[in-house]
């Protein structure tokens, strides 16, 4: 009997467990045994969603947000500007408990110039992507990640100094709740 007050002297009582068929229910969470593949099941626990498999648990319905974003390429080579992604509401108050993963998708930079005659005009000898996580928050109104992701290209032109540009590109994010 459960009056609607936790905790008080008359509904207070330590669940040692029920089970009935293929679901137990005790203090660790709620287990409901796959009957037809031995060993496996799926369960409750406080702090998610389980998944026993044959060799491991998988952990799920934590939370996943996946999105593909573009940083452009800025005029005259600049450094293209960092991108704020503001990620679901459900992502708020987590703390640390996220993971974040980035990974390059597309990107395109034109290294090094020929002429119509077939003379060298400028030749790239050094590039480098970056992409990485600036900043992130999920304790603010609107949580949110920060990245900086961009191609540099060093080149020298002929008769000229060394010079350096950059090019946008175009990136996934995954942000997975523990």
């Amino acid at each position: 009997i459960f009056d609607g007050t936790r905790n008080t002297n008359t509904n207070s009582f330590t669940l040692s467990g029920f089970q009935q068929g293929i679901t137990t229910i005790n203090a660790d969470g709620i287990r409901v045994e796959h009957s037809d593949m031995p060993g496996q099941y799926s369960e409750i626990r406080a702090d998610g969603f389980i998944r026993k498999w044959q060799y491991g648990e998988a952990k799920y319905l934590n939370d996943v947000y996946a999105e593909i974003y573009t940083i452009p390429t800025m005029p005259h080579g600049a450094k293209p500007n960092n991108v704020t992604i503001y990620l679901p509401q459900s992502f708020r108050g987590r703390g640390n408990e996220i993971q974040i993963l980035l990974s390059q998708i597309g990107s395109e930079m034109a290294i090094g110039r020929i002429d119509s005659s077939g003379n060298v005009i400028n030749l790239t000898f050094r590039t480098k992507t970056v992409l990485n996580i600036v900043d992130y928050s999920l304790n603010t109104t609107n949580p949110y990640v920060t990245v900086e992701g961009y191609m540099e290209q060093t080149f020298r032109a002929v008769g000229s100094n060394i010079e350096t540009d950059y090019a946008g590109l175009t990136f996934m994010i995954m942000v997975l709740g523990k």
